[in-house]
């Protein structure tokens, strides 16, 4: 298994506070809280048409890819990936095209999505309620 580290969380090296995942079914988002420059602040990450995601809190996330650390990272080779592929009903064709990404969350865990795509949208102030 390799991965490719696609962006950066803007964490500092004191890591991330709380996280929030939250899924429709179709779309994943995550909140992570975060200081920097003296003040609290809540990055987000959203993935676009998600068919799968898994998470390991920090304890128990031996074997993480080290390219997903605060970052986003694609995961090539994924025996998960392929898993799920073999376990695709026949005629479905959903995981065409998709992506494995991982995300290490310092002092949370790790997040794995199958995805088209992620976005990193603009921090906000503040705490997650």
């Amino acid at each position: 298994m390799t991965a490719e580290k696609l962006a950066q969380l803007p964490v500092p090296g004191s890591g991330c506070g709380n996280i929030c995942v939250l899924s429709d079914g179709v779309e994943l988002s995550v909140e992570y809280e975060y200081r920097a420059d003296g003040a609290d602040w809540v990055g987000k990450l959203c993935f676009s048409d998600c068919i799968a995601h898994r998470f390991r809190n920090e304890m128990h996330s031996k074997g993480y890819c080290s390219e997903s650390y605060d970052s986003v990272a694609e995961v090539k080779d994924s025996p998960w990936f392929a898993e799920l592929i073999r376990n695709e009903p026949t005629g479905v064709r959903d995981l065409v095209d998709k992506k494995h990404f991982g995300v290490f969350f310092s002092n949370n865990g790790y997040l794995e999505i199958v995805a088209d795509a992620f976005t990193l949208a603009s921090p906000r102030k503040g705490l997650l309620n």
